[in-house]
């Protein structure tokens, strides 16, 4: 306090025990970075146990947009902290919320975390092909290329359609297609494939 002006006059005020039993949620790491709808997403949750007490299977609750809750636990030793990781399905596009509660103690500030997460749709390819067995050879290969995980958990969403299915509805939803295998197409089907093309769509066109 030696910054302070003479002329300043202190008054210490007793706020409290000096010993207050306390568990904590300290923070919250979120992978990734970006949250696809239906991926999963993994929460690293620290927590703080400021007792003289070891703890065991202290409740923790998380809520998903103030409705879906989840209960779990942790277990802590005396003046130490630990991290449990969560895993959970990302909800549909948009913002939600996700609040972290511990049950109520001598500290009740630190007792609920709050997060923000956005999360976007993914992102559709089509992949326009005449091949009679698509999930055969070359479509099956590209098909493979843009989303090879199970249960197609990747951020690309491939879409396989004909070359009849060149049109404006089928090209609105995607700003990526992949042309392969094709037989002739019509004069229909090239304009909308030029008017896409023209909106600012990218195209990788094998020949």
């Amino acid at each position: 306090f030696d910054k302070l002006p003479g002329s300043a006059r202190l008054f210490f005020v007793d706020v409290g025990e000096p010993s207050r039993p306390n568990q904590a949620i300290l923070g919250v790491d979120v992978s990734p970075s970006t949250i696809l709808a239906g991926e999963s997403i993994d929460l690293q949750i620290k927590l703080g146990n400021f007792t003289p007490d070891h703890v065991s299977e202290v409740p923790l609750t998380l809520i998903v947009d103030h409705s879906n809750s989840v209960e779990t636990s942790f277990s802590c030793s005396a003046w130490s902290q630990t991290t449990l990781n969560l895993t959970m399905k990302a909800p549909p596009p948009g913002s939600h919320t996700v609040e972290l509660k511990l049950p109520p103690d001598d500290l009740v500030e630190d007792n609920t975390f709050h997060l923000n997460l956005p999360v976007l749709d993914k992102e559709e390819v089509v992949i326009v092909t005449d091949r009679l067995a698509p999930g055969t050879g070359a479509p099956h290969f590209v098909r493979t290329a843009v989303n090879p995980y199970e249960k197609l958990e990747g951020s690309l969403l491939p879409r396989l359609i004909t070359s009849t299915g060149l049109d404006n509805a089928n090209l609105s939803s995607t700003s990526k297609i992949i042309l392969l295998e094709l037989g002739a197409i019509n004069e229909s089907h090239a304009i909308a494939l030029v008017q896409y093309l023209q909106r600012g769509g990218g195209a990788i066109w094998f020949l």
